[in-house]
């Protein structure tokens, strides 16, 4: 209520040196827009995806509908690294991800692991991810003005690092409308499958296969 927001104002008054400013309407980058009639208010960063898509020569770049490839697997590169700035382009979209465009978070995530020695594969992947923010500047994060219904989703692949065979695990946490929490973690590789000890239809006969057929391959392109 308005009274509790003046309390907390003189409280902050009493503590720090403060004026006023009138309406938030824009804070670290992040434009703030109210819409009074459906009480709604969305947060989206428009000009600073546009500055990205400027400094790495994607602001004529074709749109794409979404920011990664059905089917898409990234691994290690041996080679020599890709002449891109490529940790830069990764670093200024993570920022996207962590403030106002979850819809970017998986795909930023994965092409971060490899800002080390990126490959021709991991920059194809990157503008990938340029292309599609080209078509979707201008969305955001929009919270309602309802009763508060806090809602969680949880979701894993099955060993889908191709170097170590870890599991890609995230959570999401939204409230109102918009995304308040998100946590993609890394969870531990495989262990060597040996013997006989696995039933039929169980998962780590055919973890095994996977890791023998990609030795293969290695041994044969070596």
């Amino acid at each position: 209520t308005e009274g509790r927001l003046n309390e907390l104002e003189a409280s902050l008054r009493s503590r720090y040196s403060m004026k006023p400013t009138g309406e938030l309407t824009f804070i670290l980058g992040i434009k703030v827009t109210y819409d009074r009639k459906s009480r709604t208010v969305l947060l989206s960063q428009s000009a600073y995806a546009k500055t990205i898509l400027e400094r790495f020569s994607m602001n004529d770049s074709k749109p794409m509908a979404t920011p990664a490839a059905i089917g898409t697997s990234l691994s290690r590169h041996d080679g020599d690294p890709a002449d891109y700035p490529y940790a830069q382009a990764v670093g200024s979209l993570n920022y996207l991800t962590t403030a106002t465009r979850p819809d970017l978070a998986q795909a930023v995530g994965v092409v971060s692991r490899y800002s080390s020695s990126p490959g021709p594969e991991h920059f194809a992947a990157v503008k990938r991810i340029l292309r599609y923010l080209r078509g979707t500047t201008d969305l955001g994060i929009q919270y309602r003005g309802d009763a508060m219904t806090l809602i969680g989703f949880v979701d894993a692949d099955f060993a889908g690092d191709l170097d170590d065979r870890s599991r890609v695990r995230g959570t999401e946490r939204g409230d109102k409308g918009g995304r308040v929490a998100a946590h993609p973690t890394m969870r531990g590789g495989l262990r060597p499958v040996t013997g006989h000890h696995h039933q039929r239809g169980q998962p780590g006969r055919h973890r095994h296969r996977a890791r023998s057929e990609r030795e293969r391959e290695s041994a044969d392109q070596a």
